[in-house]
């Protein structure tokens, strides 16, 4: 917890950007004389802590001009989330340019006053003849949540609509685009940019809990950049939005779960996922070598996933490319690749420390992320489970693989990597829930499985607990 108090006749203003990030602030700009106040508690939590957020919160948000920085504390309203839109195909944070047409009629907030605007206007925002570094403009609804297209934004589908509000923000390296809008329509967007809608509806839902309770973390932790004031951005860093239109089953999915996070030994779960497992036994220690091997090398009749391309594949990397990747990852000139030493497993099999040795020095590569990057497999050919070739990769599929060694006479040619899965490994597999939810599970013994005992709350205090058992 956090406590703020403002000093005796203190001025602050009220700046429009702080008003473009938390609608629920009277839409004005100006100098407002504070005196003393009593303290305000701040009920974003941090990751210490034991309940869901269940009243607004404060957040500390920077302006910038060119000469300086200023920072205020304003009341955030539970349940809505601020998104950073990034440019196309989510390259960077900010954008050269940005043309955005009201889908309804709506209003401008710029420096004190509102503008109308009519339905089907287009602004357009560029360097020359827009904002200046500092300056901030929000774009509402006129009678609540508006509607907006960025014409031209590259993602999954044409011109892609934002409900809520736009905030744009002009910084030095361009514009950012700040969408905050209701947690429950973040939802609906996500599902469908997460997991495909043709899942079974109960794949959805698991998907829905598990988009719902990241975001919420996010809200409490405020873990983007610091000079940043938005809680995620849309893209794979945190979890990809509105990439794809929101449909009838996402929001029935998100309905029907509606506030719902999970939470276990009262803390909010790390609801991470991730695309396809190479068979997951929560109950099964795979950290030593000869048994992962042993596990991978076989089909499981019992895996969800057994029949996914991504289930069980191979590449093999020849002592040349292992050496051009110590390189150009930084691991310095090594040589020749005389061995590669799985150092350390996860109980899950998950490899996340690798030590290359070479003719004239060794590199050790730690983490299962940095691993996945190092063994690129760019130009390689990766075979699937199916028997067709793997698209294009910018890193390995997953570190769940092991390594077997290609010699002639004494001589080390390569390796051959036998893995299984796509992703990360961590929380839900999400063809594993399809799998589960083609069988009969529900969403909830879906959650179960990949998260274990886990207990389902309202985050957003809709009151309707109905299903939720106590003995769940």
């Amino acid at each position: 917890m956090g406590r703020q108090a403002w000093k005796k006749g203190a001025f602050l203003t009220v700046s429009l950007l702080s008003a473009a990030f938390f609608g629920r602030l009277e839409r004005i700009s100006r100098t407002v004389y504070l005196g003393e106040t009593e303290e305000q508690e701040l009920v974003r939590k941090t990751e210490t802590e034991k309940e869901p957020p269940e009243t607004a919160v404060e957040t500390i948000i920077e302006t910038e001009t060119e000469e300086t920085e200023k920072q205020t504390e304003v009341k955030k309203e539970t349940g809505r989330i601020r998104v950073l839109i990034r440019s196309d195909d989510f390259a960077e944070l900010s954008h050269e340019e940005l043309r955005i047409l009201c889908k309804e009629k709506g209003l401008l907030l710029e420096k004190g006053e509102e503008k109308p605007l009519e339905k089907e206007e287009e602004l357009f925002f560029s360097a020359e003849a827009s904002l200046k570094t500092g300056e901030s403009v929000m774009l509402t609804g006129k009678d609540g949540e508006g509607c907006f297209s960025v014409l031209g934004l590259k993602r999954g589908y044409e011109d892609p609509v934002f409900e809520g509000s736009l905030t744009i923000l002009r910084r030095k390296e361009g514009f950012l685009l700040i969408n905050e809008l209701p947690l429950e329509s973040y939802i609906r967007k996500v599902i469908p940019s997460e997991m495909p809608s043709s899942y079974p509806l109960e794949a959805l839902k698991a998907q829905a809990v598990c988009a719902r309770t990241y975001a919420v973390k996010q809200m409490e932790n405020h873990r983007m950049e610091e000079d940043i004031p938005a809680d995620v951005d849309d893209s794979v860093s945190y979890q990809v939005y509105n990439s794809q239109p929101e449909n009838d089953r996402s929001r029935q999915a998100a309905e029907e779960t509606k506030g719902l996070v999970m939470a276990k030994d009262g803390e909010l779960v790390d609801a991470l996922y991730y695309s396809t497992s190479c068979g997951l036994r929560l109950d099964q220690d795979l950290s030593l070598e000869p048994v992962f091997a042993a596990f991978l090398s076989v089909k499981h009749e019992g895996d969800y996933e057994k029949d996914e391309p991504w289930y069980r594949w191979n590449v093999y990397f020849p002592v040349e490319r292992l050496a051009e990747l110590a390189a150009e990852n930084g691991y310095g000139e090594i040589g020749t690749v005389t061995e590669l030493i799985p150092e350390k497993r996860e109980s899950s099999g998950c490899l996340s420390a690798l030590t290359i040795r070479g003719s004239a020095g060794n590199a050790e590569v730690d983490g299962e992320y940095a691993i996945r990057k190092f063994l690129n497999p760019s130009g390689l050919q990766v075979n699937l489970k199916n028997g067709k070739a793997a698209p294009e990769l910018g890193m390995l599929p997953s570190a769940f693989f092991y390594l077997v060694p290609s010699y002639e006479e004494e001589k080390l040619l390569g390796y051959e990597l036998i893995g299984g899965g796509y992703g990360h490994g961590r929380g839900l597999s999400q063809n594993g829930a399809r799998g589960m939810a083609e069988k009969g599970k529900t969403f909830l013994e879906i959650l179960k499985y990949y998260y274990g005992e886990i207990e389902l709350h309202d985050a957003l205090d809709t009151g309707d607990q109905s299903f939720i058992k106590k003995d769940q």
